[in-house]
């Protein structure tokens, strides 16, 4: 039996001020709020935690600063929801009021384990990481007294002691795995890796392996954070947010990533094995996805909307952080595929159809296809032209825009126009494929996120853009054909 105790008085002051930010929420502020996105009602959040099914709802934490609109004071805020759309806001579940966790409660995940809640999270202190344990009932969380149970010390020779976190926790049998994010030093270098450690009863931790590590992967990063770790169809797939990573062509970015490594787990040698790794998304604004088995058998994902290389939130709102909208991961061919739960579809209404076409430099618009909380489908069929341009966001001075050239295969997402007034990253190109020349893209807005998905999945891309919400045209282009490029539209708008 794990015996567990709880302080209550900083998880009480931290929904004290939540609780008197909603009250003052006029309004105006609500509706600067995104309507089918999670976004939290005050303070900082960042990382998904503990996407867990419990007791019939499906739980979601985040690393939360309840005090600021910046990083800090690492709590675990904690959101519930039935539909994957719609989010209450459950009381904080875990503050930084033990030795072991001073320096914040950092990322980690969730399981149901025969009734019980259990939480496995990352401790910080001034010397290092552990992992540590809670157990509650999905409203209120107790902290093993054994904690931390997993140290640095149980760690691989040549690891970093202060680089060791975000475990992902399951259960397989009678046994309990963990898999942590880490780093390692070779050859005066740092290489990002993941390990995995087993145990019969949550308290007490074995050390089995590195399940993969990119040592012998040039530019992958120095840092792995945030592993998940699961089954599709045939293949295993491992999640990883790798740090300091290098720029892989259009394919990887400088900086902060996410990538995908798909693959098959030897269970003997705790290994994943015989791997392709791919990117998991493309965006400006993503990082740190976690997934769950949902109660019908899909794997759905979640991530944060957000760079940690550039913060766009407004100094004037109350909360900073998003949640990207749950996605349906599958795997077809090989590829990783991801969609919008199809449950968003309950909540659109709608549709607006049009079909149209646009001459070399023409620009052109319809009556009703606009808005800035809307699903909307564009085809674009098979021409000669040099670039097809989709602008939404629009007013006379405003505009974000997805420019498909069909010579280089190549999507540019551009905000450089959507008002920024800071010189944050506003470009980047992926590459997408064609289907007998056509394409297809999936665009969703949600008051300032833009979330887009290629081909029916193949890739996705999300942004924020903080336009001024009366800018809401939808625009389109095309340059290089002489002859009328043809497009259809199905535009449906999304409320709550």
């Amino acid at each position: 039996m794990i015996k567990t105790e709880s302080f209550p008085d900083m998880l009480e002051k931290a929904g004290q001020r939540i609780s008197r930010i909603l009250k003052e929420e006029t309004p105006v502020q609500r509706k600067l709020r995104p309507v089918f996105h999670l976004s939290n009602p005050a303070g900082w959040i960042n990382d998904p935690n503990g996407f867990s099914l419990f007791k019939g709802k499906y739980h979601l934490f985040a690393q939360h600063n309840p005090y600021s609109t910046y990083w800090g004071a690492m709590h675990w805020a904690h959101f519930t929801t039935e539909d994957f759309i719609h989010w209450k806001t459950e009381p904080e579940a875990l503050a930084p009021d033990h030795d072991y966790d001073r320096g914040g409660c950092f990322s980690g995940t969730a399981m149901d384990d025969d009734g019980k809640h259990v939480l496995l999270y990352t401790g910080v202190t001034e010397n290092g990481q552990a992992q540590c344990l809670a157990i509650g009932n999905g409203t209120e969380y107790g902290k093993a007294v054994q904690n931390p149970v997993i140290t640095s010390d149980q760690l691989p020779v040549g690891s970093s002691r202060k680089d060791f976190r975000d475990p992902k926790l399951w259960k397989d049998g009678t046994t309990y795995f963990a898999l942590m994010g880490s780093k390692t030093f070779a050859e005066k270098k740092s290489y990002g890796q993941v390990v995995l450690y087993s145990s019969k009863n949550l308290t007490t931790w074995k050390f089995e392996n590195i399940l993969a590590s990119s040592r012998d992967l040039y530019g992958y990063g120095e840092m792995w954070e945030c592993p998940d770790f699961f089954r599709l169809g045939e293949r295993s797939i491992l999640i990883v947010s790798p740090q300091f990573m290098e720029a892989h062509g259009n394919l990887y970015h400088g900086g902060n990533n996410t990538i995908c490594l798909i693959g098959n787990y030897n269970r003997t040698k705790y290994r994943l094995e015989n791997y392709i790794i791919v990117p998991f998304e493309y965006g400006l604004d993503f990082y740190a996805p976690q997934t769950i088995c949902s109660a019908d058998g899909r794997r759905i994902a979640v991530g944060w909307l957000q760079s940690w290389d550039n913060r766009l939130t407004p100094d004037s709102f109350l909360w900073s952080g998003i949640m990207s909208i749950p996605r349906e991961l599958t795997l077809r061919n090989g590829k990783l595929y991801q969609n919008p739960v199809r449950e968003l579809e309950r909540f659109r209404t709608g549709p607006l159809c049009r079909q149209g076409s646009c001459s070399d430099g023409e620009l052109v618009s319809f009556n009703g296809i606009s808005g800035r909380c809307i699903d909307m489908t564009v085809d674009v069929e098979a021409g000669r032209y040099n670039v097809f341009e989709i602008r939404f966001a629009c007013d006379e001075h405003h505009y974000t825009s997805i420019q498909y050239d069909r010579r280089t295969g190549l999507c540019t997402f551009n905000r450089l126009f959507s008002g920024v007034r800071r010189d944050f990253i506003s470009t980047r190109a992926f590459p997408v494929s064609d289907k007998n020349g056509r394409i297809r893209f999936r665009i969703l807005l949600d008051v300032w996120t833009a979330e887009l998905f290629v081909n029916d999945g193949e890739q996705a891309f999300s942004s924020l853009i903080y336009t001024d919400l009366t800018a809401d045209g939808v625009e389109f282009l095309q340059s290089g054909s002489k002859t009328p490029v043809n497009f259809s539209v199905e535009k449906f708008t999304v409320s709550l």
